[in-house]
């Protein structure tokens, strides 16, 4: 067991379960599985699920774009 000072390294690095990956644009059921397979064939992959995208996400969208165009037109004033 490797000893820095008075830290175990094997204790002190942080460990990653997992990742979430956020496609630019929706896109339809059977374009996304291409890229859900090509995911499922990277090693130390054991699950890919896709998330359908949800009614209230468009209404987040709308909220965020209507705040960007707002923080916009102030800056432009």
């Amino acid at each position: 067991m490797a000893v820095r000072g008075r830290q175990v390294w094997w204790l002190v690095t942080d460990r990653i379960k997992g990742f979430v990956v956020v496609l630019e644009k929706d896109m339809r059921e059977e374009d996304a599985e291409r890229i859900m397979q090509a995911v499922r064939q990277l090693r130390g992959v054991c699950k890919v699920e896709a998330q359908a995208e949800a009614a209230g996400d468009y209404f987040v969208r709308m909220q965020v774009m209507a705040e960007l165009r707002d923080k916009l037109w102030d800056v432009l004033r």
